[in-house]
């Protein structure tokens, strides 16, 4: 990454941030949880004209993430942020480059922001301008003042960035595997006496990976099966958008690779872990088939039709937006996956006193058709609303800021409260926390993972934390 900054220095327009932030956990309510967490978010940036009403741009990003728990592990990742040229070429205008595109109207509960792939790697931590990832595309755009229409490919799509084991906010938290290893040891089962320490051995390994194996064998599985970077077999994605006095109407369509894998674990492993038993003798040749590929990820297309609106209202603004999917991946219990057809809808209404207070309001739903049973952080019907609050004072120096959402259908909630203080041009500080709540108890073994069955507020409910930061602004 350091390679590019030199080129920052050529920009019209250059900038960068470095935002340290610690969260400390509110409570030590789970063996092996990371009690102090440290990130240090950097962005640096340049942007300049080449001429004929066209651009540049570059932006490099970096995170230090320091964690605290059972072990200390510390990891430094640098990437290429938002970076690449738009100008015209024609009638149209191009972008191409790693960027964002974002769709939507909503800002919490979003129907239609489909087009990038999202980094979950902190929960609620991550900065809004880290949510998402931006990928290689280019975008064609043309049209006049009321009606516009833009075109955007993406040659090698994307995937979400999880961390499935390791972390606070990974879906195996720290400790299941080893946990699991040592309950395999007292399972019955011919084999027993063969497999039981090899199990042991291998989950104890597993679970003590250095922090950047664990990291990259985290990336690893996150694109298992992911088909090759040929290009021709990317992503399109069509808007078209009219703008009229007071109201703007977009209409949105594309046909792309779902971020998340349809992940599903070999039947004869998942038979085992839910009977808990070693195989017996004739069953030994199927679980070395398994062994060779135990997870078996798919990643199906899906075409979407969306369309998102806004106005105001006397003092109110209005937003509204909805989308059609063909195919939703959807996670089931014991590791198997389901893909369906779904339905969206969300509003959202703001109310602004000058530039001091911004409310804003929102709420969503979705309708899955035909789904299994046994999902996991999903219903059939689901409703959730959300909202946030910005209040500024002495002259916009200090900036109270409370974000939350609630889900009617699990019962959890959600609040990320802040205030920053902007004591300088070059510095500001920061202090807030993480709240989350939910009726269903944390899962506290490998198999409660495979089996939870109520939503993300009670999965993560115990990574309630206190945050402070301070950003040197350049």
């Amino acid at each position: 990454m350091l390679w590019l900054l030199p080129a920052l220095a050529l920009g019209q327009e250059v900038g960068a941030i470095l935002k340290p932030e610690v969260a400390i956990d509110l409570a030590a309510d789970r063996p092996g949880e990371d009690a102090f967490e440290s990130r240090s978010w950097l962005r640096a940036w340049a942007r300049g004209e080449t001429g004929d009403d066209a651009t540049w741009f570059l932006e490099v990003r970096g995170k230090h993430e320091v964690l605290v728990g059972a072990d200390v592990e510390a990891v430094f990742e640098g990437d290429v942020g938002e970076s690449g040229w738009e100008g015209p070429a024609g009638p149209f205008r191009i972008k191409v480059g790693n960027l964002v595109d974002r769709w939507g109207k909503l800002d919490l509960l979003s129907q239609v922001d489909v087009i990038n792939p999202r980094d979950l790697t902190a929960g609620p931590l991550m900065p809004a301008e880290r949510q998402r990832v931006p990928v290689p595309m280019g975008r064609v755009s043309f049209g006049n003042d009321v009606l516009h229409s833009h075109t955007t490919y993406l040659p090698f799509g994307g995937v979400d960035r999880v961390d499935q084991r390791g972390s606070d906010w990974s879906f195996i938290r720290t400790g299941m595997i080893e946990d699991f290893g040592a309950d395999a040891a007292e399972w019955d089962g011919a084999t027993a006496v063969l497999l039981a320490d090899t199990v042991s051995a291998f989950s104890d390994s597993f679970e003590n990976q250095d922090p950047y194996q664990r990291r990259y064998t985290n990336r690893g599985v996150s694109y298992k099966g992911f088909p090759a970077a040929y290009g021709y077999n990317g992503e399109i994605f069509q808007r078209f958008a009219i703008q009229g006095k007071g109201y703007d109407v977009a209409l949105m369509t594309g046909n792309y690779r779902t971020r998340s894998a349809a992940a599903n674990l070999d039947p004869g492993l998942r038979t085992l872990i839910q009977e808990e038993r070693f195989p017996e003798f004739d069953e030994q040749e199927d679980l070395i088939d398994s062994a060779g590929d135990p997870v078996r990820n798919t990643w199906p297309r899906t075409s979407m039709v969306g369309l998102e609106a806004s106005t105001v209202i006397d003092a109110f603004g209005v937003r509204a937006e909805g989308r059609w999917l063909s195919n939703e991946v959807l996670r089931r219990h014991w590791m198997k996956s389901w893909t369906a057809p779904s339905l969206g809808v969300g509003v959202g209404v703001d109310w602004a006193y000058g530039t001091t207070v911004l409310l804003s309001a929102e709420a969503s739903f979705k309708q899955l058709y035909n789904p299994p049973t046994d999902l996991v952080f999903a219903a059939r019907e689901h409703v959730r609303v959300g909202g946030s609050a910005r209040v500024s004072a002495a002259g916009d120096r200090v900036v109270f800021l409370a974000g939350g959402a609630y889900d009617a259908h699990f019962g959890d909630w959600l609040a990320r409260p802040t205030v920053t203080w902007r004591v300088s041009d070059n510095v500001e500080l920061g202090a807030g926390a993480v709240l989350i709540e939910g009726p269903a108890n944390a899962p506290k073994t490998l198999r409660q993972a495979l089996q939870y069955e109520g939503g993300p507020g009670g999965y993560w409910k115990q990574n309630d934390a206190a945050t402070l930061s301070v950003a040197w602004i350049l």
